[in-house]
């Protein structure tokens, strides 16, 4: 089949690729590109394939390495890589199908107010922001490389193409590699050092890329025109662009900035990240100016160019990145849906008002701030209350900054905020007052307490008001809905002491994000206890103890008996195998649970080979449940099986669903660490029972991860293809799937006897990669074996504890094979010394044994 004048591997409507995909139409070929639409076959869901047309070895090496890359990314202005096929010997990539048009069309057929550019822009850098951050410079990026659709009645922006041009740049160099049009990169975008060498270009060119691409959406004209490829050049390497206020009086200042710092020609002077041109071209308002009201006429307009014409896939695949040939658009098999779009509902609209409702509100349907914010009070009390007048709130006097938080007192504030507001959602108008609601959060969250999400969630839904206080509910009810662009809610609430702590606490938003959140509040505020405690917890989650410890123990030289700090402070001493010192400081604590919790582990690894229960054992409640946690974690390190289970059975008597988190994680890891398929079975379906109950969907989200990953572990263990299949396709739909899928791609590659690229995962999921390693390479595994045995990455008691057992048997067998018996006889003390009881590894231990006896 031949589109356009150049060749390709002909497929036509209803052949398979992969035995996976149906191909239901051609769209168009580019000079090293044909793109086709394809359907699933078990999902029935439609996709875009691009099939290359360079299948040299060189380039499947590096496509798949970028595939896995670009993969990773999932971000709403992005369009995602979401598998690679073979097509018939060529390398393809399967990815989102986009039916919007591409920006450089919808420019010139559709007329853009400025807060719809600003919005555009905004969407647009966010979607570049993602893929710097995953490693990725794109080097073609151009409004043909944008595409907008129309999705529930927005426009939203979607960057294409990452990383194939640095991926193409070794095919294309030689005679093609200067025509005009056929450049990596098109000349009117590309940065001077790129138009030099675009093997050596970084970040800042895609910056230059962006200025001229942002350049263009605000003024209609590109920055540097011209037909000739050299003036263009010549042009770019003297900045002679025309001041953007002379065709754009009304661009904003952080517009002019922006653009102006991007096209500088030394790449030293220009801004240096896409993260700086966000904060410019926004205003400080990061996320939130991509958000926007728009009218029916621009939606209807765009949805219907989506409609007519299926080139917008096509003009993304077959851009310069691939040779800048022309694209024919063949009609065919493919009817898109009838996306027009529909005025919004008064409820839809005052939702919307409420998710974005402040004075920051960028409206394309020229509301203004003013009105919008006023509609935002108004829109909820008649999302509640109908056309009844809503009630008055029920006034609670709270400082501004509550003393307990900011001396992070967080078991008084939970104890205290508990108290006086009772059980959630028993009283109307609970949370009226929405402080008092998002201060228990915070102290819930401090004690990892899932109902944390249920108190956020019903001071927004109660929050009718204007100030300060409703507006942050507001804002935070809809990160915890999922309304609103988790990854970038740390960007906007920075200036929230409140949402600063709630934040930078929650589990299931990017690390990363929520230690910057803190340190920027520390930055203002060093004696912020709360934000320490939080930071302390963070560093210690991520391998800095020493720092933790430090910032601990300053909490507790001013504040000797502070609860929170001791308990943590305990934790730690518990991590390091100080188990005497965590008995004494976490006693100091209780009854807080995380003490309870420590202070049974502790004393549990202090009577060893004794599995009589300790001599405290609280009578009821959280601490209780704590209590029998506790145990069982460290019984489970010193070998006691049956007793750790009988803990973790009694456990679960007490608890109620939202509480079960942490028992049935633990319970997994002990599935992972002795390998019971039926035991992951069981708890993965109680991790999915536990995102259904009503926590919020970024913590459903975190749950379901968590039973994909053990799901994906059990298909490994049971070599189940169409399992393993679903769970990675989990994974990769939710925000910080990829994490847990890296993990079980080093588990596959372990099963094949790979040992693969380094990973964070945890201790337990280390042990399990270096046991099957050293089942399908034992002489590879080696040295993965002796990392788990003595690295720091694996505790000295509890699941880490038996995982190290298990590695140094394995270990000493490898080492025995190699004729090195008194590494092998290391090996087995090293075991004796760590498990006393006898239901961990005993059969293996013990044959190892008699074959260095010679029996």
């Amino acid at each position: 089949m031949v589109f356009g004048g150049g060749a390709g591997v002909e497929f036509p409507a209803g052949s398979r690729v992969d035995e996976r995909y149906e191909v239901l139409d051609a769209l168009g070929q580019g000079a090293m590109a044909n793109v086709y639409v394809v359907r699933h076959l078990q999902l029935g869901t439609l996709h875009a394939l691009k099939v290359l047309q360079v299948p040299t070895r060189a380039i499947r090496e590096r496509l798949q390495i970028e595939g896995q890359i670009q993969g990773r990314i999932r971000h709403p202005n992005v369009v995602a890589v979401t598998d690679m096929v073979e097509a018939d010997g060529s390398p393809g990539l399967i990815m989102d199908l986009v039916r919007g048009p591409p920006l450089d069309r919808l420019r010139r057929e559709v007329p853009l107010s400025l807060d719809a550019i600003i919005t555009l822009g905004t969407q647009i850098l966010l979607g570049v922001q993602a893929a710097h951050r995953a490693g990725h410079v794109h080097r073609d990026l151009k409004p043909a490389n944008v595409l907008v659709d129309v999705v529930e009645g927005s426009l939203v922006a979607k960057v294409t193409d990452f990383g194939l041009a640095k991926l193409l740049l070794p095919e294309l160099q030689g005679a093609t590699a200067t025509r005009t049009g056929t450049t990596l990169g098109t000349p009117a975008y590309m940065a001077p050092e790129q138009i030099r060498d675009a093997r050596s270009v970084d970040e800042r060119a895609d910056v230059f890329s962006l200025g001229a691409l942002l350049y263009e959406l605000t003024t209609g004209v590109r920055a540097f025109p011209g037909d000739d490829v050299m003036e263009v050049f010549d042009a770019i390497r003297a900045g002679r662009a025309v001041p953007m206020r002379e065709l754009r009086p009304d661009a904003t200042t952080g517009m002019i900035r922006v653009v102006a710092s991007a096209l500088l020609p030394d790449r030293d002077a220009r801004t240096a990240s896409v993260d700086q041109m966000l904060a410019m071209w926004s205003e400080g308002r990061g996320a939130l100016a991509s958000q926007c009201t728009w009218p029916p006429e621009i939606t209807t307009q765009v949805s219907a160019m989506a409609k007519v014409l299926a080139d917008p896939i096509v003009r993304s695949a077959s851009s310069s990145t691939y040779g800048g040939e022309s694209v024919v658009v063949q009609p065919g098999l493919v009817q898109w849906e009838d996306s027009v779009a529909k005025p919004p509902s008064r409820r839809r609209l005052s939702r919307w008002l409420l998710v974005a409702g402040t004075a920051l509100v960028v409206s394309c349907a020229g509301v203004t701030a003013a009105s919008a914010l006023a509609a935002a009070a108004f829109g909820y009390g008649y999302l509640q209350w109908g056309d009844e007048v809503p009630p008055n709130p029920i006034p609670l006097a709270y400082a501004e900054e509550d003393p307990e938080l900011l001396a992070g007192r967080f078991d008084l504030v939970a104890a205290n905020r508990s108290a006086a507001l009772g059980e959630r959602g028993a009283t109307p108008n609970q949370c009226a007052d929405p402080r008092p609601c998002l201060e228990l959060a915070a102290a819930l969250l401090w004690a990892q307490d899932a109902h944390a999400w249920g108190w956020v969630e019903l001071a927004a839904d109660q929050s009718r008001g204007a100030t300060d206080d409703h507006r942050l509910a507001r804002r935070l009810g809809a990160i915890v809905r999922g309304s609103a662009l988790v990854d970038d809610a740390p960007e906007r609430l920075l200036d929230e002491p409140l949402a600063v702590l709630i934040l930078g606490q929650a589990a299931a938003l990017d690390p990363a994000d929520r230690t910057a959140m803190l340190l920027h509040r520390l930055e203002t505020r060093p004696d912020d206890v709360g934000a320490i405690l939080a930071r302390a917890r963070s560093d210690a989650a991520n391998g800095r103890a020493d720092a933790a410890v430090t910032a601990l123990d300053g909490v507790l030289k001013l504040h000797p008996d502070h609860v929170p700090a001791l308990a943590a402070r305990a934790a730690l001493a518990l991590d390091g195998g100080a188990f005497e010192e965590a008995d004494r400081l976490a006693q100091r604590a209780e009854p807080d649970p995380l003490a309870v919790r420590v202070r049974a582990s502790a004393q549990r690894m202090l009577s060893g080979a004794t599995s009589a229960e300790p001599a405290f054992a609280p009578p009821s409640g959280a601490a209780r449940v704590a209590w029998f946690v506790g145990n069982a974690e460290a019984s489970y390190g010193l070998g006691f099986v049956s007793e750790a289970r009988e803990s973790l059975a009694r456990a679960a008597v007490d608890t109620e669903p939202l509480d079960r988190w942490s028992l049935v994680w633990l319970r997994a890891q002990l599935a992972v660490s002795s390998a019971q398929p039926a035991e992951l079975a069981e708890a993965s379906s109680e991790l999915r029972a536990l995102a259904a109950e009503p926590v919020s969907p970024i913590e459903s989200g975190r749950l379901n991860n968590r039973a994909d990953l053990l799901d994906g572990v059990r298909a490994l263990a049971t070599k189940d293809a169409a399992l393993l299949d679903r769970a990675q396709q989990g994974l990769a739909s939710r925000p910080r799937g990829e994490h847990w899928d890296l993990v079980l791609k080093r588990l596959q590659e372990a099963r094949r006897g790979v040992v693969g690229g380094p990973t964070s995962d945890p201790c337990v999921f280390r042990s399990l990669r270096a046991r099957w390693l050293s089942e399908s390479a034992p002489t590879l595994a080696e040295p993965v074996l002796y990392e788990v045995a003595t690295g720091p990455e694996c505790g000295p008691f509890g699941v880490d504890r038996a995982a190290r057992a298990e590695a140094w048997v394995r270990w000493a067998e490898v080492r025995h094979a190699a004729g090195v018996d008194e590494d092998a006889r290391r090996g087995l003390s090293e075991w004796e010394r760590l498990i006393l009881g006898t239901e961990l590894y005993l059969d293996r231990a013990g044959a190892l044994d008699e074959a260095l006896a010679g029996l």
